[in-house]
């Protein structure tokens, strides 16, 4: 027989060995640590996107809201010049008849109304402005 098959021959007929069996514990303290902060991080991130998503919408209804706003301003400011214009129109009659009539305009009733209603336009025109320059700095 050749040696090949004499040493099959004597690896079959051996005995069987059995080797000791043994627990090797693995060390996942580090990575339960790594798990545990990357949830709490997941967490944080979630309640950044919920917020940021609050606030996205809070931004386009502001931005819609403005854009309202901007509209009211115009036509606060358009309806104060139509009715300054108006009362240009009424003060310089007065101011003609008065005239006309020797009348010092100082005593006319109408020209103390005038005044007021001047007066009126003026602070509105200012609470206006005002009002809208509160909203324009932030756009």
């Amino acid at each position: 027989m050749n040696i090949q098959n004499r040493v099959f021959k004597k690896l079959a007929e051996a005995e069987k060995v059995e080797l000791a069996t043994q627990k090797v514990e693995l060390s996942t303290e580090g990575i339960s640590k790594l798990l545990n902060e990357v949830k709490s991080f997941i967490n944080d991130i979630d309640g950044s996107e919920k917020k940021a998503r609050k606030l996205v919408s809070s931004i386009k209804n502001n931005i819609s809201e403005t854009s309202i706003l901007k509209k009211v301003y115009i036509s606060n400011k358009k309806e104060i010049d139509s009715k300054g214009k108006l009362l240009t129109k009424y003060f310089n009659t007065i101011y003609k008849q008065s005239k006309d009539l020797g009348v010092d305009l100082k005593t006319v009733p109408a020209y103390k109304d005038y005044l007021s209603v001047q007066k009126m336009l003026n602070d509105s025109f200012a609470k206006n402005q005002d009002f809208w320059s509160s909203i324009a700095k932030y756009i």
